[in-house]
């Protein structure tokens, strides 16, 4: 009896670990405007490539009217996209280009409006954005990448 008490901590800890809610919460929905601020990067990372595409968002970020976004670019089925037939094909081809969007966004009148974007980076694109747009450094934070 006294085995099968013992271990009753030990259980009860690994269901905790099993049940918490971890970095697996969707960051779109972690944001009130997450929705909107999410079709504004996929129109734009659409209309860069010229043809359909999806974005797997890992980190959402939003403070003082600035949003910044980073995600993984998919095709409608979620593969990751092909640069096969898009502006950035040739640049693809040669290995500079990524499968990553990074778009930082502006609440205009609680419209959420392109400020800039990378399509592909294989640097970190948005090092100066901060600085460049007067945007909270803050935003700028990496989560599940």
């Amino acid at each position: 009896m006294l085995k099968k008490l013992s271990l009753l901590p030990i259980l009860l800890c690994v269901a905790a670990l099993m049940t918490a809610p971890w970095a697996s919460a969707d960051p779109v929905s972690a944001v009130p405007d997450g929705p909107a601020i999410a079709a504004s990067a996929v129109a734009d990372v659409t209309n860069q490539l010229g043809k359909p595409a999806k974005l797997n968002v890992s980190t959402l970020n939003e403070s003082q009217g600035w949003a910044f976004v980073w995600a993984k670019i998919t095709d409608p089925s979620g593969r990751p996209i092909s640069y096969d037939n898009t502006p950035f094909a040739d640049a693809a081809a040669e290995g500079g280009k990524s499968k990553s969007y990074a778009g930082l966004f502006h609440s205009d009148g609680g419209v959420w409006k392109l400020a800039t974007s990378s399509v592909g980076p294989t640097d970190v694109a948005w090092t100066s954005w901060s600085s460049e747009y007067s945007a909270p450094a803050s935003i700028f934070n990496l989560s599940g990448s």
